[in-house]
């Protein structure tokens, strides 16, 4: 995984094979809405096992979001019934053999933070601890006029985790996501901290440049000789 991005052409290579021995040539995505409310883990299961029936078999389940689904059974306590969710979901692309991605909410603390991290998660912790890859997206108030956010792998069980993708374009009117085109690349946190002190002084420097300039205007000083 970490080592993709060495082997660009070999992959593009490979996709466009697969995609090519597919019948017409690209794949297919099915949309499928479920009530907001009452819907189930097995009642997701029921109908992706409808579809390979039909002979449709999806290779990827994006579930948005896990937080609208109920506990099959009832819970007494809600983070448990959350975790019991996680763990069905989890237990279901298991059993089917298929990869799953899902989203949660932050919480309060997570609105104006520059990196969401893994205690910021809303809900039950035992989301975070089933899930097997977690990436979290935050966005400033600067960075969503940019149409950019800071990403971070949180937690990776088959690659590094612990790295911050800053500024990314993350452009939600145009439902364009690219990691690719960052300024810095990957930064680990003691590198992004360390990004963050730079810019924090520079921007320091600069103000104090400019009251310098204002200083030799106002006071008559040659700027050039």
């Amino acid at each position: 995984m970490n080592d993709l991005g060495l082997h660009k052409e070999e992959i593009l290579r490979m996709t466009s094979e697969m995609s090519s021995e597919s019948k017409d040539g690209k794949g297919s995505l099915t949309l499928k809405k479920f009530p907001s409310d009452g819907t189930t883990i097995p009642m997701i299961k029921a109908y992706l096992r409808k579809l390979i029936a039909q002979g449709m078999r999806p290779d990827i389940v994006l579930l948005d979001y896990i937080d609208c689904v109920v506990p099959s059974k009832h819970y007494d306590d809600v983070n448990v019934g959350e975790g019991a969710i996680m763990r069905q979901f989890e237990s279901m692309l298991a059993e089917l053999d298929i990869a799953g991605w899902t989203a949660v909410q932050g919480n309060r603390s997570s609105i104006k933070a520059e990196i969401v991290e893994a205690d910021q998660m809303s809900g039950s912790i035992k989301k975070g601890m089933i899930g097997h890859f977690i990436v979290s997206i935050a966005k400033t108030l600067d960075q969503k006029e940019a149409g950019t956010a800071t990403m971070a792998i949180l937690k990776s069980r088959f690659g590094h985790d612990g790295l911050i993708f800053p500024d990314i374009i993350f452009d939600n009117s145009r439902i364009q996501i690219e990691m690719g085109e960052n300024k810095k690349g990957a930064r680990t946190q003691l590198e992004y901290k360390q990004d963050v002190k730079d810019d924090s002084q520079a921007r320091i420097n600069s103000i104090f440049d400019a009251r310098k300039l204002k200083d030799e205007i106002v006071n008559g000083v040659s700027l050039t000789q």
